[in-house]
């Protein structure tokens, strides 16, 4: 009898263990299904509101916080795909803790607020000196600042391109300072390479180097 209940026990303890792990698998088939679902929604907008992300600004994470619980982080430019997305989102996954952003936060911002100072500024897909360039401004160049993030800061350039700057490279200016810049005298530097100075001879302090769009990637 003992051995006897002992297979038994055993046979149980190992269909117990097998239909655990098929619940596994059917919860983790399950929330594959629906982060592929999430994708697929993501990339089916990104056509309609964002076929270029190098001019609309595009930008999500998806991230599991806990076992079967996802976070969807995303900062668009687009009003209405702000606005198309977060209906969406609510309608068909109101599981998914979402946190949007429209950028810039508000309306007022949504001018030329900044100008390039560096000689040649790289603007990069990400706010890291290993991401993709996406484009290069000179210096003079007027920008919109769409977020500022520390050490970088999110753009939006004359040619409509958007990407990350690192901050030591723009200058914000107020509208009554970018006003001033705009109707000021401009000079035009046609040399393959040289430097700006601090005074008016070549013997006063460098401030900077210069560069033509020749130098432009």
């Amino acid at each position: 009898m003992k051995k006897r209940l002992f297979k038994i026990l055993l046979m149980a303890t190992v269909l117990w263990i097998g239909c655990s792990s098929c619940e596994n698998k059917k919860m983790n088939s399950s929330e594959n299904k629906e982060v592929d679902a999430v994708e697929a929604l993501l990339d089916s907008l990104q056509k309609i509101y964002a076929p270029d992300k190098r001019v609309d600004l595009w930008m999500f994470e998806l991230e599991e916080e806990e076992e079967g619980n996802f976070f969807l982080k995303g900062k668009v430019y687009n009003e209405k795909a702000f606005n198309d997305l977060s209906e969406q989102f609510k309608a068909r996954f109101p599981k998914i803790k979402v946190e949007l952003e429209l950028l810039p936060s508000n309306e007022k911002e949504r001018v030329v607020n900044a100008i390039i100072t560096n000689s040649v500024a790289t603007i990069r897909g990400e706010g890291r000196h290993s991401a993709e360039i996406v484009t290069q401004l000179l210096m003079g160049t007027p920008v919109k600042i769409l977020k500022d993030e520390g050490s970088w800061v999110l753009i939006q350039a004359p040619n409509r391109y958007i990407g990350w700057a690192y901050s030591y490279e723009i200058k914000k200016l107020t509208p009554d300072e970018m006003t001033a810049y705009k109707q000021s005298d401009k000079r035009i530097y046609t040399s393959q390479g040289g430097f700006s100075y601090s005074e008016a001879n070549t013997e006063s302090r460098v401030v900077s180097d210069l560069a033509t769009k020749e130098r432009l990637l």
